[in-house]
């Protein structure tokens, strides 16, 4: 692969990352909606692995009905584990444009104050 392969693949990937933390932050308020999947979610895996010989008279595979609720349980927790990434990376971004306004204040104090010879 080429190095302009690379770079375009590699433009590309930062614009769907873009595009899906854009997604995951739309889906910051759904929070609770999402964590409500997870725990519903795993209690009916556990729920169907009981329930197999009712499952199985009913002529239904409760493995099927484990395996899809599992999937709903780890695909709501790991959108849940974007938010949380998601919103602790801008919490540090935020603190870091803060800390940095405060540094650069008490610079130009410190130039204003020596007559701006730093």
């Amino acid at each position: 692969m080429s190095d302009m392969e690379k770079e375009a693949r590699a433009e590309i990937l930062g614009s769907r990352i873009a595009l899906l933390f854009t997604m995951v932050s739309d889906l910051i308020e759904f929070r609770d909606l999402l964590e409500e999947v997870v725990s519903s979610s795993s209690s009916r895996a556990s729920m169907a692995a009981s329930m197999a010989p009712i499952f199985g008279a009913m002529g239904e595979d409760y493995e099927q009905v484990q395996m899809e609720n599992r999937l709903y349980a780890d695909r709501a927790s790991s959108i849940l584990n974007l938010i949380n990434t998601l919103e602790r990376s801008e919490q540090t971004r935020q603190e870091y444009i803060v800390s940095k306004a405060a540094k650069d204040k008490g610079r130009e104090q410190l130039r204003q104050m020596f007559g701006g010879k730093l």
